[in-house]
């Protein structure tokens, strides 16, 4: 009976501490998330401005856009707010020495220059803060911004040889 005795104390014990457990208490907890400034070009895709198919450059400039609110517009997407700028490089066959700075070039290295404009009047030169024009400002509205390019070639004094002309401008949006 000795022996009984400690198991029941020791059973006693343990419920009134199990007892003890069965009390509520509470608390908060916080939840929290910081929004920072963050931007992202074209996320749906890279952007392309498509002079067409010409068979002569010499009598009139030669003009092409970038649709509005679609493919081959420059897609900015930004936190709500964020004021940015969005500069366009210089190319990849930059002829920084003329009047023109962009050129597109052919596989046997001729080019044709062209220019970039943010407006559809092609008053405003779209560059980098160069020769080849300023950034364009802007401020995020949290969604998807688009923004049209506007190009032209100028009146060429001779048409170029058949083919393909390309070029890859950086496109930088700094915020």
């Amino acid at each position: 009976m000795k022996v009984f005795v400690p198991i029941i104390a020791v059973s006693a014990l343990l419920a009134s501490t199990v007892s003890g457990w069965s009390e509520v208490v509470s608390g908060d907890l916080q939840v929290r998330i910081v929004i920072g400034e963050a931007c992202k070009v074209n996320p749906g895709g890279s952007a392309e401005l498509h002079f067409g198919s010409r068979g002569d450059v010499t009598g009139a400039a030669t003009t092409a856009n970038t649709t509005k609110d679609g493919k081959g517009s420059i897609q900015v997407q930004c936190s709500k707010g964020t004021k940015f700028s969005i500069a366009l490089g210089d190319g990849k066959n930059p002829d920084p020495n003329g009047t023109i700075v962009r050129n597109m070039k052919n596989g046997t290295g001729e080019t044709i220059p062209y220019e970039l404009y943010s407006d559809s009047t092609n008053k405003t030169l779209w560059g980098s803060g160069s020769k080849s024009g300023s950034p364009l400002a802007s401020e995020a509205t949290g969604g998807l911004d688009s923004f049209q390019v506007f190009g032209l070639i100028p009146k060429q004094p001779k048409n170029p040889k058949t083919g393909t002309y390309e070029d890859t401008v950086a496109v930088t949006v700094t915020f």
